[in-house]
């Protein structure tokens, strides 16, 4: 009878724990940011790119309007009546060509640096966002995957994509993407 009593207690205890425990899984909520989609979607990164687009293209026609001084010099070269005059030529194209590599270089570190700052920008919005989300909407638990490209014929690239997706599998009830898109959304227009 005892014994009986010890195990009923036992059972009883272990269904408490049980019970205890599947209350406290259900209260977790659990999302999954798909953050490259987050990241292409963010209007502030749309604003960015338009900068971007009109930087380029004002350098763009720069290098053009210099490729054009470059090709009159190399007109007036051809057309130059003695060698003082082609020599003094000879210099003034040597000096544009050196300019036109110059502002090339110059401008594609600087707008690369521009890039690479606005990028950690965007994702440290992306990130608050998400936290904020999280706390707000009571989750447990937020995780990023990044979509897996199952069209690649490239063995290295196929691994790292493994590698780099940090969840395998979700149920799509779990995405919680187009929240944060939202979210980050109206921040930046406020």
């Amino acid at each position: 009878m005892k014994k009986m009593l010890v195990i009923l207690l036992v059972l009883i205890s272990m269904w408490v724990v049980s019970y205890a425990q599947d209350k406290g899984a259900a209260d977790r909520k659990i999302g999954i940011v798909n953050v490259s989609e987050v990241l292409d979607k963010y209007k502030k990164k749309k604003d960015k790119e338009k900068g971007w687009k009109a930087d380029e293209d004002a350098i763009t026609a720069k290098i053009k309007q210099k490729n054009s001084e470059i090709e009159q010099l190399k007109i007036e070269y051809n057309n130059a009546e003695d060698d003082l005059d082609r020599e003094k030529i000879s210099l003034d194209l040597l000096k544009a060509q050196k300019d036109l590599k110059f502002f090339g270089e110059l401008n594609s570190e600087r707008m690369q640096r521009e890039v690479g700052k606005a990028t950690l920008e965007m994702i440290r919005d992306i990130k608050k966002a998400i936290q904020d989300y999280g706390v707000e909407k009571k989750y447990f638990l937020v995780l990023q995957t990044r979509p897996i490209n199952s069209k690649t014929n490239n063995l290295q690239d196929a691994i790292l994509m493994i590698n780099l997706s940090d969840v395998m599998y979700y149920d799509k009830n779990y995405d919680i993407t187009d929240e944060i898109i939202n979210s980050i959304n109206t921040r930046y227009d406020t």
